[in-house]
């Protein structure tokens, strides 16, 4: 385990600066990332649709209605995204027309090429709603970024799990 490309942090430090002055030249004071891992419409053996458009839904009508508000969406696979939004796609969309909503939606044949550092290092606070694959949140909190972890999907055998209730972990740069 580890954080195999840490050295990416320092070589997408010009690109996220660029994304961050972009959404606060469209008015955003304060900017969430979101980071999507995927769902399937099978909820037997991964995240539900229902709950990924819910966690964008929440996201969004907050974005639409807090005008100092931007987010980062960075989807693990974007490809999928218009499937398995829904409704909730032509709501993404008109945010996006906003300037202070967008979707790091590059892909390839499998998952975005993009990381997720990418989207943290553009935004003030990092939100990922996946505790049992939490690969994103670890990258941005090694790099000093603050990080919401919301367990949505229930992994029980986490080992954030075993803290307290209402207790903080804080991972510090090295």
């Amino acid at each position: 385990t580890g954080l195999p490309r840490d050295y990416s942090n320092q070589i997408l430090k010009d690109k996220a600066k660029k994304i961050k002055l972009s959404l606060n030249h469209r008015g955003a004071k304060k900017i969430i990332s979101v980071f999507d891992g995927n769902s399937i419409s099978d909820t037997r053996f991964h995240t539900g649709h229902k709950n990924q458009i819910e966690n964008y839904e929440k996201i969004l009508l907050e974005v639409n209605n807090n005008k100092e508000l931007g987010v980062i969406f960075k989807p693990k696979h974007p490809q999928s995204l218009k499937n398995r939004l829904g409704k909730t796609f032509n709501l993404l969309m008109e945010s996006c027309k906003t300037g202070r909503c967008l979707i790091l939606d590059e892909n390839t044949k499998y998952q975005s090429p993009n990381p997720a550092i990418l989207a943290g290092l553009a935004s003030d606070i990092c939100l990922h709603a996946d505790l049992s694959s939490g690969t994103a949140a670890l990258e941005c909190a090694s790099a000093g970024k603050p990080v919401l972890l919301i367990d949505r999907e229930g992994a029980p055998f986490s080992v954030l799990n075993k803290l307290k209730y209402g207790k903080t972990r804080y991972l510090y740069p090295h």
